[in-house]
Parts: C-alpha cells; structure tokens; sequence
C-alpha cells in the first residue's frame, strides 16, 4: 500500500498567508491539488486503477468545495469499484462455506442417498448479484438526484461514506444468511 505523505507550505500572498497543498507519494510523483490537477493528473481519473476503501477517504479529505462533475463521477464509479470487490469477496467466502453438494447438482432425494440442497450454487450467486446490482442502481439514481440539486461536498462525501456502509451491511446479511442455509443442509 503507497504511503501518502501531505507537506503543508506555506506561501505569502497579496491576501496574507496562504496554504499551498502539494502531496508527495514514496513513488516521488507528485500530485497538485490547485484547480483539481489531483484528480486530474493522478489515478483518481483513471477509473483502470481501482482506488481503495483507504484511498478513496483520504481523497475526501481533501476535498474542500465541489468539483467538476466529470470529477465527481470517476470517483462514483471508484465507489462501485470498491463495492464491487466486496461481492467478489463475499462470493469467494459463501463458495468455501457451502457444502460440495450445492455446486455439484441437484438430483432427486434418492440420488447418492442425500436429499437436494435448499439452494443451489448458482441460486445463492444469483439472488447476492441481483440484490447487489438493485442497491447499486437505487444509489446511482439517488447520488444523480443529489448532482442534479447541486449539493454541497460535505453532503456528497457523506453520502457516498453512507452507500458504501450500505453495501458492507448487505454484504454482511447475505452472508449470515447463506451460512444459516449451509449449516442447516448438513
């Protein structure tokens, strides 16, 4: 994980004292916050390299007013991005805690002396992807409803904060409810 190191500098204007961000990485690339070069210059555009949960809430942290609306959708979709990873993550867990007989088939109750499973495999990886991908448009709609009102960056950054904590909740419900359906197939 890179290291971020903020140097505060400060510099005399005609106004009094300002304050200059500049923010070097242990790669010596150096990154400027003046008119959002940070998020233009950086991989916080660039929707290729996935920013992490840690990343993506120090760039909040540095977020003082509203940018641009391009800005404020590659970071949205770094948002999916993270949710997204969380799923994987939670479909790697359900498949090594579900028994060997939901992904194996489905026979009647006599076949090799053991009834079907309640829920299948592909069942369980359905139904998590389709409430995933539900709760994912719900927020779009609503993080478009909230750019469209033109809302202040505190209540976008919390906002995106509160659909992540969404996606972890649900993350978390699905996987005790899957456990529950797999310790009671055994």
């Amino acid at each position: 994980m890179k290291l971020i190191y903020l140097i505060i500098e400060i510099h005399k204007n005609s106004l009094g004292f300002g304050k200059n961000d500049n923010i070097y990485s242990r790669n010596l690339a150096q990154l400027k916050l003046s008119n959002y070069s940070l998020l233009k210059d950086s991989k916080f555009e660039s929707v290729t390299e996935q920013l992490t949960r840690e990343e993506l809430y120090e760039l909040f942290d540095l977020l003082v007013q509203v940018p641009p609306r391009t800005y404020l959708l590659n970071i949205w979709n770094h948002k999916n991005g993270i949710c997204r990873q969380g799923t994987k993550d939670l479909l790697k867990n359900l498949r090594g805690i579900a028994p060997k007989l939901t992904y194996r088939h489905t026979g009647n109750p006599n076949q090799y002396g053991k009834s079907p499973p309640k829920i299948t495999w592909q069942g369980c990886s359905y139904d998590c992807n389709m409430m995933v991908s539900t709760l994912e448009t719900e927020q779009t709609n609503r993080f478009y409803n909230l750019l469209n009102k033109k809302a202040p960056i505190d209540e976008i950054k919390s906002f995106i904060r509160s659909c992540i904590d969404e996606f972890d909740k649900l993350h978390t419900d699905l996987y005790v409810k899957y456990e529950k359906i797999s310790s009671e197939q055994k």
